[in-house]
């Protein structure tokens, strides 16, 4: 690995129990993970940057996430004298490892994404840090075939 290069590793799992109606659905599909350790949201969990939205839900999860980032340039440049500084412009590839269980329409077969993001880390308003990133993944969408979905995030993956 070079200089300021990354390998973030993730796993996440959650289980849910009791009356129907208080049960809490964990679904697939996020394109990033919870920025809160204490997110009891159904999306907490779900990190899989493919099929573009949620595409199983059940009652238990497992969710395996890896990441190799490295740096592509420094700018360390403004944009005249608008209030925004372009600091880093980084590249990341990615392979998420997830499965839902615990429903009668989820799947227990292992569902999995590939693919990488292009990054640009910068300062607006000279004080608020931000991280814009546009990624392509490719994996099974809500149909079942596998193919390529393309998204946008403000913040890191995880």
């Amino acid at each position: 690995l070079g200089l300021h290069h990354v390998v973030a590793l993730r796993g996440a799992a959650g289980v849910s129990r009791g009356e129907d109606l208080a049960r809490q659905r964990f679904g697939l599909g996020a394109t990033s993970a919870s920025p809160s350790v204490l997110d009891f949201g159904g999306d907490a969990l779900g990190l899989l940057r493919a099929g573009g939205g949620s595409l199983v839900a059940g009652s238990r999860i497992a969710v395996a996430n890896m990441e190799y980032r490295l740096p592509l340039a420094r700018l360390e440049r403004g944009l005249g004298t608008w209030p925004l500084f372009l600091k880093w412009v980084h590249a990341s590839v990615f392979a998420d490892l997830a499965r839902v269980s615990g429903s009668t329409a989820s799947s227990r077969a292992w569902r999995r994404a590939e693919g990488g993001e292009l990054s640009i880390d910068g300062v607006a308003g000279y004080a608020l840090p931000f991280t814009a990133s546009a990624g392509v993944a490719w994996g099974q969408d809500s149909r079942g075939s596998y193919g390529p979905t393309a998204y946008v995030r403000l913040g890191h993956s995880f």
